[in-house]
């Protein structure tokens, strides 16, 4: 891995993983998920989904993996951040964007995870909640079992910006 990303700057840690990924460099990514420097797991998830930044557009870039993209070990350490009761709420925002173009399966899993933080005080990881619900589109049936958590995160948010996110994201799906 080149000397960039092991700085501590979280921009060049950003602009480390962000990029289009050669299917070769999934396993640098893959080492990053389970780096214990949380700012490194995090630059990871980013990576992942192109994260934009959350006031200007949707969550995940041009350049964010396909579902298909993720492998098995991707899918396995954004499992374990979920569930980890002590990980770092910014790690846990970048694994809610990730999930939220992870195969359907993965967000499946994760489930019981992402619904414990559609209801915590901080809009910007309820947002990232509903990103990753939001995931559940690619399957029909999961989607419309969990649409009504979906329409009641995007009711009960009071901030502008999350929630002009949220509405406009849903009329899409729901078109």
């Amino acid at each position: 891995m080149d000397r960039a990303a092991l700085r501590t700057e979280q921009q060049i840690l950003l602009l480390s993983t962000q990029m289009p990924f050669a299917p070769d460099r999934r396993d640098e990514l893959e080492a990053l998920l389970r780096d214990p420097d949380p700012r490194l797991r995090r630059a990871a998830l980013d990576g992942i989904s192109d994260c934009n930044p959350w006031f200007t557009s949707i969550t995940a870039g041009r350049h964010a993996l396909e579902p298909e993209q993720f492998t098995p070990a991707m899918g396995e350490a954004v499992t374990k951040i979920m569930s980890d009761p002590d990980e770092a709420w910014f790690v846990i925002d970048g694994a809610l964007t990730a999930l939220s173009i992870a195969p359907t399966p993965v967000i499946k899993r994760n489930l019981p995870s992402i619904l414990k933080w559609t209801t915590v005080d901080d809009w910007w990881l309820r947002e990232s909640a509903f990103q990753a619900l939001m995931g559940l589109q690619r399957e029909p049936a999961l989607f419309i079992e969990h649409l009504p958590t979906i329409i009641d995160v995007m009711i009960k948010e009071y901030n502008y910006n999350p929630r002009h996110k949220m509405v406009k994201q849903l009329e899409a799906a729901l078109k």
